[in-house]
């Protein structure tokens, strides 16, 4: 005899199934939580939390200034400047624009990025964060390589929310070194530049 049930959230309801062994009538009975089988209760609240975009969800991890030490890229992780995507983001690209503090560079850290470029973040559309370079040093940016342009990705994609990094001058896609010294315009990954990543920092 094939059994037929039908499972509701914490409520256990006999029905009356025909031709399947099912009693014609019977009571509603509660079943306290506990015995009800794991798993049958998940993400069955009868009022769902609405789901909120990456700018506004709370989110965990530590947003990391990438910069240079020995010709390799080291991370250094910052105080939060918020709990969302877009106010981190806005800190590290901030952070990393700054340049090393004197203690860091005591330590032997050194940036790539030109002294008079400026990093603006312009937006984050889905996972893709856009950073605009601005400054008179715009056009310097590709002439230090590879290492310039995988401080801004790394540093960007510390960021929870963040998988991706496209870079403008007005609004425009510019040409990026890769870690292999390939030039691209498209989005950046972490992935890119891994190979630059001092071996005790990964």
């Amino acid at each position: 005899m094939r059994p037929c049930t039908r499972v509701l959230t914490g409520v256990v309801v006999t029905a009356v199934l025909a031709g399947c062994g099912v009693p014609s009538a019977g009571d509603v009975h509660r079943v306290d939580r506990q015995d009800v089988p794991y798993g049958l209760l998940s993400g069955a609240t009868g009022s769902a939390t609405p789901s909120t975009s990456p700018r506004e969800q709370e989110l965990p991890g530590v947003p990391t200034v990438y910069f240079v030490r020995d010709d390799q890229l080291v991370g250094v992780p910052v105080q939060q400047g918020g709990t969302t995507t877009a106010r981190n983001l806005g800190a590290v690209v901030g952070a990393l624009s700054s340049g090393p503090t004197g203690q860091q560079r005591a330590q032997g850290l050194d940036t790539a990025l030109p002294p008079a470029l400026h990093l603006a973040v312009a937006e984050v559309a889905g996972r893709t964060a856009t950073v605009d370079l601005q400054g008179q040093d715009v056009a310097a940016v590709g002439d230090q390589g590879p290492l310039a342009v995988g401080q801004v990705v790394l540093t960007a994609a510390s960021v929870p929310g963040v998988d991706r990094v496209l870079l403008t001058r007005q609004g425009r896609p510019v040409q990026a070194q890769l870690a292999d010294g390939t030039l691209t315009d498209r989005p950046l990954a972490p992935g890119d530049y891994a190979s630059l990543v001092a071996r005790h920092a990964r």
